[in-house]
Formats: C-alpha cells, structure tokens, sequence
C-alpha cells in the first residue's frame, strides 16, 4: 500500500531556496517537488511559521558518537547510526583513524556488515542513519603531520598499494580515503584509489603547493579538515592550503567547530570555496552527552568543555554533530541554503549519490525541518516522521 505525505512550505536544495513548495513523499522516496496543490490523496503538512525543509545531513567523516567508536564494531556503529538519526544527521560514513592495515580490513569489513544489514531489513534500520561505506582516515600519512593519529602505525603508500592490490575485495566497502601524497609513492597510491572507484582525499600531509596540485590532477577530489594537520598558506611558501583554495573542483572538508578553525576565518574560507566547501563534524566517541576520557583510535582523549584533546593538548576530532556545524556556520553569517547545502549536496555529490542530500524526484526522503538559525527542530527518515 502506498504511503503518501505531503509537505508545505520553504525548501532549501542544491543552495537555493525554493519559498513555498510542495513535497510529495510516497514509499520512502521523494515522488515531486511542485508548486501545485495535490489532488486528492493526503492533504499537506504545512511547515510553522519561520521554519524550513531540507535534505537529512550527510557526515562523511565521523569517528563516533555518545559513547561509541566505529572501530569497536557493528553495535558501535548501530549505536552511532541512532545518535546521529536524532540528531539530523540521515547518511554517514563511520570512519577508522590510522591502525594496521589489518584492522582497517577488518573495520571495513564490519562497516560492510551493517549497511547489508540495514539493505536487507529496511525495518530494523527505521531508526538508523544510512551507513554508506567506510572511511579510511590513513594510513599513508606524513609523519610530520601526523595530529592525533599514532605514528607508530603510520604506513608507506606502497605497502597501501600492495595490500590493495593482493586483496582488491578486503578493501570494496571503502568509499573514501586520506593521503599525503608527497610521500614515495603517493601519487601511485592517488591513482590506483581513484581508478578504483575511491574518493582520495589530501590530508595529513605537508605537501608543497606543486605536489598538492599533482595530486588532484592525479585523481584526488577531496581534501581533509582543511588547515588542520597540513601544510599552509605562507605567502612565500605555499602548500595544501593553498592548494586546496586554488582548485577549480576538489572538495575541501571543514570542521566548523570554532576549535580546528579560527571564527574570523570562516566567511573568508565559504566565500572563495563556495559549492566545494563539505562541513564535515570530525566527531569523536566524546560528542553528545558523553564527556570525560574516551578514545581515538587507541589513543586517549580527554573532552573538556567541548574540546577533545590528546595528554600533550593535540586536537583529537570534535564534540559536535553535522547538525550543529550547519548551526554555527548560519551564527557566523552563512546563508542557510549554502550551509545546508554543505552538508547535504556536496558531500553526497562527492560519493556520486544522486538518492541523497537533495530534494527531488527518486531521493530517499530523508528530510530535516530547520528554523531560520539552521538548528533542527524535526526529522524525517525514510518517508516517517521520528518524532511521530
């Protein structure tokens, strides 16, 4: 039997608003987004006063959520899934710090796990965010900017390489991957991750300008945390900062969490990014409610009045969700539409996902009601209202 709902009011998609539309939902998907009055069927659910619908946000980058950690396995991630689901945030990638090449494998091949799971029983994933494949947060990175991740499990691109090129199916759930490209091999590494299909990201790396650029002509799209763990924008000596502003298309990730990124900055970095800029939260176990100690990777990390850091006061991932990132970029004077938009359109165009983050015909509707702050007053998974 077909379920069909329909919603009034403004809509924000793809950075723009659309002021009164609307949204027609049927079976979980988006069946259109018109400006007529649906005949027959469902009469509409009209947005309140001030208040705004758009696509469920999409985390690319997130290591956990209130007390849990990717890499401790499937309930970690299911417990992440239903964190983040309340939170607005509908679509993520769990994602893995630098460890052995074989507990990567293995985080991988747990990620993998879930999201078949929730493929195969739609009904036990109701209350979950979409799992959308895994995030490698190393282990080709420099050693010179290696941030919290330990450097003891630090690995050459090559040995990278040979591990995917041995056992091409260990590594089919990876959808994105950080490297620092200067090192011996990084370019190979670069090439080999796109042809197959991966999203490689530049991060952790102290490339020079000129190296930054040969990596995204080799395949890179993406770019990690920007400022953070890289080399910078020096006038004289420009690197993967720089870069990253200069490209005409790499996506630049961006933890608006005031910690990783100085405020004063923020409209300086969305005005020259514009539709590459990606929010991305970064978040660690330690976000939520849970404080105190917790862990990144195998490394201990302290949450304290909403900063997480190593013992020797490193910057370990954040305390904030998707959600609360889109939040603090409208404060700082982001229009809503293009802060939306960072966290909706672009990272799902940057994983070639056309059913999410966006409102239009055949996308999941996965919806999020939004004030004119950006903070999220409701959320729709699937077609079903969570709060219903």
């Amino acid at each position: 039997m077909t379920r069909l709902l329909v919603i009034r009011g403004p809509v924000l998609t793809g950075g723009r608003r659309l002021d009164e539309a609307l949204v027609h939902v049927a079976d979980g998907r988006i069946a259109s987004v018109s400006r007529q009055s649906p005949s027959g069927g469902a009469s509409p659910y009209r947005l309140s006063a001030g208040h705004l619908l758009a696509p469920g946000f999409v985390d690319i980058h997130i290591h956990g959520r209130a007390g849990a950690q990717a890499t401790d396995g499937h309930d970690a991630i299911r417990a992440m899934a239903r964190s983040l689901a309340l939170s607005g945030v509908t679509a993520f990638l769990p994602t893995a710090a630098t460890a052995s090449l074989e507990a990567l494998a293995e985080f991988a091949s747990g990620v993998a796990a879930v999201r078949r799971e929730q493929e195969a029983r739609p009904e036990s994933a109701a209350l979950q965010a979409m799992v959308l494949g895994a995030n490698l947060e190393g282990p080709a990175l420099d050693p010179r900017h290696h941030g919290a991740h330990d450097p003891e499990l630090l690995t050459e691109p090559a040995r990278v390489l040979h591990a995917w090129r041995v056992a091409p199916d260990r590594w089919r759930e990876v959808r994105i991957m950080t490297v620092a490209p200067e090192l011996a091999g990084g370019l190979a590494l670069v090439r080999h991750l796109a042809e197959s299909g991966v999203v490689v990201s530049i991060g952790h790396s102290g490339a020079t300008f000129d190296e930054a650029m040969a990596a995204y002509a080799a395949g890179a799209t993406s770019t990690t945390h920007l400022f953070n763990a890289m080399s910078g924008f020096a006038h004289r000596k420009p690197g993967l900062a720089a870069a990253a502003f200069s490209h005409h298309s790499a996506a630049v990730e961006f933890i608006a969490d005031g910690v990783h990124v100085d405020r004063a900055l923020w409209p300086l970095i969305w005005r020259i990014l514009g539709a590459r800029l990606v929010a991305v939260s970064d978040g660690i176990s330690g976000g939520g409610p849970a404080g105190g100690a917790h862990r990144l990777g195998g490394r201990t990390v302290r949450v304290r009045d909403g900063r997480a850091e190593l013992e020797d006061g490193t910057i370990a991932g954040s305390t904030i969700t998707l959600a609360e990132a889109v939040a603090n970029l409208c404060a700082a004077g982001m229009p809503v539409a293009k802060a939306v938009a960072a966290a909706t359109t672009t990272p799902a165009r940057l994983l070639r996902r056309r059913d999410i983050g966006r409102i239009g015909r055949g996308a999941r509707a996965d919806l999020v009601v939004l004030d004119r702050a950006g903070v999220v007053q409701r959320v729709m998974l699937g077609g079903s209202w969570l709060d219903a």
